[in-house]
């Protein structure tokens, strides 16, 4: 008996595959540029023997660590735009439009999965079970079917087959084509020149904080799917992004999307009065107003697109009081407190912290403004004059101020540390124990819905809910790689 390297179980070797998860023994890729057996995925993945592929991606046989079952990775890989060292697990993608073509390309790829993963429940329709990007590239986890194509069954059976066998296959087809509402090409033109007809042409608009990295980058790529998806529907999306923090500026953005005839408008915004007076006069105008990741409550917003961050809040006070002990000092360093996010996540922890028995002495509050500088040296000037801080809460986003002010203090290690979201820079500060937690939110989504849902709106009449909130997940040293 020997054991498998793809899913671990033994088999007999005198087979020459494995039973369990088809894996042969030795085999290599059938091309240089396929990943090569046994490369781990989002720490969940053992990829297998290649299956196929085209021009534009491959599929393999995988051994699904979570499931304990195979299943069928397919890989957004176009031929002529990227390549791959052998034996390498990362993407290289070809500069200039090269690159803007494979972008494009992996947005349609992923909005497939999605699509598909719509269909789940349907018997005749392949199952999704997720879709993620990793390796600078986009991949989908589905169900693997064992068996073979109809074109390998007529061949064996001498190019004919049974009357009902046709039928039935003929018949499931059509009721899978059915459920996912396809249409043959002609029908489908006649059908897209009519829904162009009926939908009337819409004009977004984005009003973007002047916030950098992760958070822009995730926008950014909702706001550009929703774009590539609404284009057919004849939605035109513009983006206006600040550049500083000065109220007025987000009323003179609103002010150039609404000269550019926009109908409908996504902003991230400082719940000021002056900004709440004006989405309220938009109201009034019907011209409805989405807000995502910092809401602007008590406005005439149409909805809010985000996390709970009252409960994420709540989430890391519990987290901490079992990091330290019941006398320990907590530094809390929020964002911008004029964002309604940013005031509430610090009003769920320190809700929880006093629950929890803490005293408001024991918690101390500075506002860094996202701010990488101010970061470092406010946490440097607190931990110089309290060096027995226990614990730190970065309700804001210039995490790698804090961590280095805790190396330049000498306590890496000795201070616990939790912080929101998950970027690259997060994943190393997490891997080396500089960080002991963080708290995820879906930034992309909350670029995404809000244009969905104001399209669904102008076109459709239809009204999304007040509150839109995606899934606050808990991430450590030993689960990122699942996120």
């Amino acid at each position: 008996m020997v054991q498998c390297q793809i899913c671990g179980k033994p088999f007999d070797e005198a087979f020459g595959v494995c039973p369990h998860c088809g894996f042969i023994p030795g085999s290599k890729p059938k091309e240089a540029y396929h990943l090569h057996p046994g490369i781990v995925l989002r720490n969940r993945y053992t990829i297998g023997n290649t299956v196929g592929f085209g021009g534009f991606g491959i599929t393999y046989r995988a051994w699904d660590r979570t499931l304990d079952k195979m299943v069928a990775i397919k890989e957004f890989y176009p031929n002529g735009i990227v390549n791959r060292v052998p034996g390498e697990k990362e993407v290289i993608i070809y500069s200039g439009n090269r690159a803007n073509e494979f972008q494009n390309g992996k947005i349609r790829f992923l909005s497939e999965a999605r699509n598909m993963a719509r269909f789940n429940t349907h018997p005749n329709i392949v199952n999704v079970y997720e879709f993620f990007e990793e390796n600078n590239t986009a991949y989908i986890a589905m169900e693997f079917l064992e068996g073979k194509s109809y074109k390998q069954y007529i061949a064996e059976h001498g190019g004919r087959v049974e009357p009902q066998v046709a039928v039935s296959v003929v018949l499931s087809v059509l009721d899978a084509l059915k459920e996912t509402g396809y249409l043959p090409a002609q029908q489908f033109h006649q059908k897209n020149i009519q829904l162009k007809t009926s939908s009337l042409p819409v004009k977004l608009g984005v009003v973007l904080p002047n916030w950098t990295g992760h958070f822009r980058s995730e926008i950014l790529r909702g706001i550009e799917t929703a774009r590539a998806e609404l284009e057919d529907l004849q939605v035109e999306i513009f983006t206006e992004e600040c550049r500083t923090d000065v109220p007025q500026e987000v009323l003179e953005l609103i002010d150039s999307l609404l000269a550019k005839g926009v109908q409908g408008l996504s902003i991230c915004a400082p719940s000021l009065p002056t900004i709440i007076a004006r989405v309220n006069e938009l109201q009034n105008e019907n011209i409805p107003v989405i807000t995502f990741n910092s809401d602007l409550p008590h406005s005439g917003r149409l909805a809010f697109v985000g996390q709970d961050y009252h409960q994420s809040g709540r989430i890391a006070a519990e987290l901490l009081s079992k990091c330290i002990p019941p006398s320990g000092n907590i530094l809390t360093a929020v964002g911008n407190l004029e964002f309604d996010g940013h005031k509430k996540r610090l009003g769920g922890f320190l809700e929880r912290m006093k629950e929890l028995e803490f005293d408001d002495s024991q918690i101390c509050v500075i506002e860094t403004f996202n701010d990488y500088q101010i970061t470092y040296r406010k946490i440097l000037e607190h931990l110089k004059q309290i060096p027995e801080t226990h614990a730190i809460y970065m309700a804001n986003r210039s995490v790698a101020g804090c961590t280095e002010a805790v190396k330049t203090m000498d306590k890496k290690g000795r201070i616990r540390i939790i912080c929101h979201d998950v970027t690259e820079s997060t994943r190393l500060l997490l891997k080396d124990g500089s960080i002991d937690f963080t708290i995820t939110q879906d930034i992309f989504r909350q670029g995404y819905l809000p244009l969905v849902f104001l399209r669904e709106r102008l076109q459709k009449g239809k009204k999304p809910g007040s509150g839109v909130h995606s899934a606050i997940s808990i991430i450590c040293s030993q689960n990122m790689e699942n996120n």
